[in-house]
């Protein structure tokens, strides 16, 4: 297996996005997975790695990336380092990285012109960058199929609480990062960002106008993001393909760092959904 790492390339703001792409010399015109990570994530995170292999093993060019503003650097690529560019990030600027990354794929400066079949896209999303993956492809016709997991179904139920008053007033909230015991900022410019874009940034109008096919992948056992709002989403767009890992975790059972060989259960069990509905010959 091809594996190439921390490609860099820019992403929102001009700042850098560092990319991973996986990928077989097998054969050629493969597909394209792109995987857009979560909240507090990033490319290198746990199982993301064996996730990658799975796919690219199954006849796929897969790619993960950092996000602009998700707090690591291209020195370290799994760090939260910079904080402030951390604190910053909005659902525009992730989705103008994921817009830099469907660019750079078609438009592709490394690899083989005959490797990807830049017309087949296909995106993936974990959590908050499920919800954005959304938003995405409801706008972009060149995203193939969409496949979230543990997808959260409205980005203004994230922002309530009795915090919420004094995060208005202070302009800033930190957020307890449990695994790095670090508080990570959080400014009020992305709840400004929302509300300047609150239509557009309806996931429930993006699902409704969805046009894409569209799997749902959620754990019933999921903490962070409960699975009614997988429910919802399959609501609100019936052609909506829906999958419940049975006792599956926000991450499927995976940690960071995951030193196993292979993928936990659940895991294995979201990738195996996703790539039957990837194989799945477009009508």
């Amino acid at each position: 297996m091809e594996v190439l790492r921390n490609l860099e390339l820019k992403g929102a703001d001009d700042k850098p996005v560092l990319a991973d792409v996986y990928f077989n010399l097998d054969r050629f015109n493969k597909p394209v997975v792109l995987f857009n990570h979560g909240f507090k994530g990033f490319k290198d995170w746990g199982i993301w790695d064996k996730v990658a292999r799975n796919f690219a093993d199954n006849g796929y060019v897969f790619i993960k990336f950092n996000q602009s503003h998700n707090g690591c650097t291209r020195l370290n690529s799994e760090a939260f380092e910079d904080m402030e560019a951390f604190g910053r990030n909005t659902y525009s600027r992730e989705l103008r990285d994921i817009d830099c990354m469907v660019a750079w794929i078609i438009d592709n400066p490394v690899l083989p012109t005959d490797l990807m079949n830049t017309n087949e896209i296909n995106l993936i999303g974990h959590s908050r960058g499920g919800a954005t993956a959304i938003l995405y492809a409801s706008n972009n016709p060149v995203i193939k199929k969409l496949i979230t997991w543990a997808a959260f179904k409205d980005i203004a139920e994230r922002y309530k609480g009795p915090e919420f008053a004094n995060w208005q007033k202070e302009g800033v909230a930190y957020i307890h990062n449990s695994r790095t015991g670090q508080q990570m900022p959080q400014y009020y410019e992305i709840y400004e960002d929302y509300l300047a874009h609150k239509e557009a940034f309806s996931i429930e109008n993006a699902c409704k106008k969805m046009k894409q096919p569209h799997l749902v992948v959620h754990g019933t056992e999921d903490p962070t993001v409960i699975f009614s709002d997988a429910l919802a989403l399959k609501n609100w767009n019936k052609e909506v393909q829906l999958y419940l890992v049975p006792n599956g975790n926000h991450v499927f059972g995976g940690s960071h760092p995951y030193r196993e060989l292979l993928l936990p259960p659940h895991a294995a069990l979201a990738v195996k959904e996703t790539l039957a509905f990837l194989h799945t010959p477009l009508t």
